[in-house]
C-alpha cells in the first residue's frame, strides 16, 4: 500500500508549489513524476526551511504517544513484562497472531482507553476488561490464553 506523504506549507507558499509525495517511485505527483522533482522540488538550502525543533517538534515516548492517540496495548509472553514483547496495538485484533496467540502472560494499558481481551480468536471466548493506565500479571483463566483483543469504544 503506497502511503502519501503531504509536506506542509512554508508560510505565504502557492498552492501549485506544494508537492505529495509517495513511496511508489511510478506515481504521477500532481501530473509530474518523480524524476520532475528535482526541477520542481522543494530548495533543501532554502532558508525557510526550520530546524524541526525551531517550529515545537518533539520526540515523544511511547507512552506519551498512545495517552496522546488514545492509548495502546503492550503484551509480553513472561510474567513481570520481561521476554518478548507485542507492543503498540492499536484498533482491534481478531487475532493476536502466530507468534502471540495464547501466549501473553503480561499486559499494560496506556492511555485513556479500556481494552477487552478474549479467548478466542475473532473475539469469542471468555473476555476480561483491562483498565486504562493498568499493567499487570495475566491469571487464568487468560494467562497464556488470550487470542483476540480490542479497545473499548469511547462513548460519543
Amino acid at each position: 500500500m503506497n502511503k502519501l506523504i503531504l509536506l506542509l506549507p512554508i508560510k505565504n507558499q502557492k498552492e501549485e508549489n506544494k508537492l505529495t509525495f509517495s513511496s511508489n517511485p511510478s506515481l504521477k505527483l500532481r501530473g509530474k513524476t518523480m524524476s520532475n522533482i528535482n526541477k520542481h522540488g522543494v530548495n533543501m538550502n532554502n532558508k525557510q526551511i526550520k530546524d524541526l525543533y525551531s517550529i515545537d517538534v518533539q520526540d515523544l515516548s511511547h507512552e506519551a504517544a498512545a495517552t496522546i492517540s488514545g492509548g495502546a496495548l503492550d503484551f509480553s509472553d513472561k510474567k513481570d513484562g520481561k521476554g518478548a514483547r507485542l507492543n503498540n496495538l492499536r484498533g482491534s485484533f481478531r487475532s493476536l497472531g502466530s507468534r502471540f496467540n495464547n501466549r501473553a502472560s503480561w499486559y499494560e494499558v496506556t492511555g485513556k482507553t479500556d481494552w477487552i481481551v478474549y479467548t478466542g480468536v475473532n473475539f469469542t471466548g471468555r473476555i476480561r476488561r483491562l483498565k486504562a493506565g493498568t499493567k499487570g500479571n495475566l491469571t487464568d483463566p487468560f494467562d497464556n490464553n488470550i487470542a483476540s483483543a480490542m479497545p473499548v469504544p469511547n462513548p460519543t
